[in-house]
């Protein structure tokens, strides 16, 4: 069968038998969070050949996350909460990761042309 859509009832293959096992319908709508801190929420699960996908609806756009262990640690179905300890830039909108290195403006590189600027040197 290729590209075929299987129907199954929920109570004959039951999700809870295997640990870490849901299925999409009760991920979609899920809140979204790190450190107790609302990104957004499950909009939808996409199964690629790789790995899963969450795509995550924020105020920024939707989000891409890796549905794997290290990144989706805990799912409460019963709290209604998806935990996440994201990568240093996969929730670029979030103040504390756009600032932890500091002011951004300084940590910039210079372009070329300003280092070597002969004007500026005539000044000096």
């Amino acid at each position: 069968i290729v590209r075929a859509i299987l129907w199954i009832d929920e109570q004959t293959v039951a999700a809870g038998e295997e640990e870490n096992a849901w299925y999409d319908h009760q991920l979609v709508g899920l809140e979204v969070r790190r450190d107790g801190q609302l990104l957004g929420k499950v909009a939808e699960v996409q199964h690629l050949p790789a790995q899963d996908l969450l795509a995550v609806t924020t105020s920024a756009g939707t989000v891409l996350v890796p549905f794997v262990e290290a990144i989706v640690p805990d799912v409460d179905l019963e709290a209604g909460v998806v935990t996440v300890t994201p990568p240093a830039g996969l929730f670029e909108e979030l103040p504390e990761v756009a600032t932890a290195g500091g002011d951004e403006a300084a940590n910039e590189p210079k372009p070329a042309h300003a280092e070597s600027d002969p004007e500026s040197r005539e000044a000096e």
